[in-house]
């Protein structure tokens, strides 16, 4: 939705959310990564989740991170979750849910963390699936890798 054609319905929006209605709009990102058509729908939500794709890829199924850009009146920040549907061969589609071990990545390089061997240690993963989350982390543009063999660092952007 443009932003024009946005405010058109905006009234309606709050008048839903006033009446204690919960309303829940799905988007989907830009080549920006951001969120298409502006940022103004996001102004009158209480809550914001953005999906994203998990650093390692493997396996079956739908996976994605669940992170909440926005919690209006939420008490603290909720955790990121990694979600994985997948459907057995009984028909079955059974739901996954865990803490995001590649945010948690994330969130000890953006402390200063800069050691793979302790990201590992303090994630309970082997250093090379750190290397594998660093260099998706380094695609998705938010930290880079400095150094060589032993001696790479990992810092954020």
């Amino acid at each position: 939705i443009y932003n024009d054609a946005w405010e058109s319905i905006k009234q309606w929006f709050l008048e839903l959310r006033r009446r204690k209605v919960c309303v829940i709009l799905v988007g989907h990102n830009g080549a920006n990564g951001e969120l298409r058509g502006g940022t103004r729908k996001q102004d009158d939500a209480s809550w914001v989740i953005r999906l994203d794709r998990p650093l390692a890829m493997k396996g079956d199924g739908a996976r994605f991170i669940s992170s909440f850009t926005k919690n209006r009146h939420a008490q603290c920040d909720p955790a990121d979750v990694k979600w994985v549907f997948l459907t057995g061969k009984d028909g079955i589609t059974r739901i996954t849910a865990e803490p995001s071990p590649e945010s948690e990545l994330r969130k000890l390089v953006e402390a200063g963390e800069t050691s793979a061997t302790a990201i590992a240690k303090k994630l309970g993963v082997l250093k090379g699936t750190v290397a594998k989350w660093a260099d998706a982390g380094v695609d998705a543009g938010w930290m880079k890798k400095e150094g060589k063999g032993n001696r790479i660092k990992y810092v954020k952007v």
